[in-house]
């Protein structure tokens, strides 16, 4: 793994290079580090969202990011964490299917709530940007809600 980061330092780099270097600088010796090579790296902008399906490898890596999960979901991990890792298990569990995620842009509701609704019927995600003085109304939902407020009062 050295030798790798090495041998990136003396050129101009991509940017999943980068990336490597960046990620070997915070998981130093971490064979995981390498799964950036196979991985897609996708850069989301503001209220861009991504759906990855059940057995699909994924990691956030930086940046604000709100994860949700459906109820049979498990999490299992083989690298790029101090927790446990089941490599065994992550590799039998894979889907092994390639291809670019689909980016999801959301469903205007209302000009302050884009609505993102994932391909399954356990979730789904209403992002709110509300001005100054303005207000907006969420109308019920047969089950449980969580709210989130990342600023203001």
């Amino acid at each position: 793994m050295n030798q790798c980061v090495i041998s990136l330092k003396e050129r101009e780099l991509a940017e999943k290079e980068q990336l490597v270097l960046r990620l070997e600088k915070q998981y130093p010796a971490d064979v995981g580090v390498l799964a950036a090579f196979l991985l897609n790296y996708v850069k989301l902008n503001p209220g861009e969202a991504l759906y990855y399906g059940t057995n699909e490898p994924h990691a956030y890596i930086y940046g604000d990011c709100a994860e949700g999960m459906a109820t049979s979901d498990n999490v299992v991990r083989a690298g790029l964490t101090p927790k446990h890792r089941d490599v065994k298990t992550l590799c039998s569990m894979l889907t092994y299917i390639q291809g670019f995620p689909e980016i999801l842009q959301g469903t205007a509701v209302n000009p302050y709530v884009m609505r993102y609704i994932p391909p399954l019927d356990d979730f789904e995600v209403d992002h709110c940007i509300l001005p100054e003085q303005s207000t907006a109304e969420f109308s019920s939902i047969p089950g449980p809600s969580i709210f989130m407020v990342v600023e203001g009062e």
